[in-house]
C-alpha cells in the first residue's frame, strides 16, 4: 500500500484578502510560515519516505520543514500547480465581478467547469495533469510501505482527492481544503483506494489566529 499525506500550502498574503493566485509565485506569509513549521512537526511522527511539491514556492516553502525532519529533499512536480487562472490573477472577487461579469458568473454562480479565463485552464485540464501526477507517484512509489507527502493547493489539491475517490469533477465542488490542512489517501495501486482523512487543521489548533 501507498499512503500518500496530502497537504495545502500555508497562508499567503494573497489568500488573506482574497486574491486570485494561481501560477503567479506568492511566498508565505508569517502567518504560513508558522503553518508550515506545525505542519512540519505533526508529519515528524509520520515515516515518510519521499516528499513532492507543486514547483510554486508558497507549497515548496511548505513541504521543506516535514522534508527537513526526514532529512529528505523535496521533488518538485509542475503537475501539482494551482489551476492557472490567467488573467485572473492578482485580481479581488469584486474585480472580477466588475470587470468579468459574464464570465464571473458562468464560472461562480453557474459553476461551469469548461468555463475558460483568458490565458487559463478549465477544470478538465486541470484534472487530467493531476492524474499525470498521481501515476508519476505511484509509479516510483509501489509500496508495500511507501509514505509519500505531496504538498499542493487548494483547488488542484481537491482534484487530487477526487482521483482517490474516484469521483466525478463536480464533486470537487463539493470539497474544501484549508491552508496547510492534511489530508490521508491510501492507494493498493491506481485501482483500489480510500480517503482515511480530509482536511485535518487540529496541528493548527495552537497558533494565536489561525483561520479554521
Amino acid at each position: 500500500m501507498t499512503q500518500i499525506y496530502l497537504a495545502r500550502h500555508g497562508e499567503t498574503e494573497w489568500n488573506a484578502v482574497r486574491r486570485v493566485q494561481g501560477w503567479t509565485d506568492i511566498p508565505l506569509s508569517a502567518q504560513g510560515v508558522t503553518q508550515a513549521e506545525a505542519l512540519g512537526e505533526r508529519l515528524g511522527r509520520v515515516s515518510i519516505t519521499a516528499v513532492y511539491s507543486s514547483d510554486l514556492g508558497r507549497a515548496m516553502e511548505t513541504a521543506r520543514p516535514a522534508a527537513e525532519r526526514h532529512g529528505l529533499s523535496v521533488t518538485p512536480l509542475k503537475e501539482l500547480r494551482e489551476k492557472r487562472f490567467g488573467d485572473w490573477e492578482g485580481l479581488t472577487q469584486t474585480e472580477l465581478e466588475r470587470d468579468y461579469t459574464a464570465l464571473w458568473h458562468r464560472y461562480h454562480s453557474e459553476r461551469d467547469l469548461n468555463a475558460l479565463v483568458p490565458n487559463g485552464e478549465t477544470w478538465p485540464q486541470v484534472q487530467s495533469r493531476m492524474a499525470r501526477a498521481l501515476m508519476t507517484i505511484l509509479r516510483d512509489h509501489p509500496g508495500p510501505d511507501d509514505a509519500v507527502l505531496v504538498v499542493g493547493h487548494g483547488g488542484s489539491g481537491r482534484v487530487f482527492i477526487l482521483e482517490a475517490l474516484q469521483a466525478a469533477l463536480p464533486t470537487l465542488l463539493r470539497l474544501h481544503l484549508d491552508n496547510a490542512s492534511l489530508s490521508r489517501l491510501d492507494f493498493h495501486g491506481k485501482a483500489d483506494s480510500r480517503v482515511v482523512l480530509l482536511n485535518d487543521t487540529s496541528h493548527l489548533d495552537h497558533l494565536d489566529g489561525a483561520d479554521l
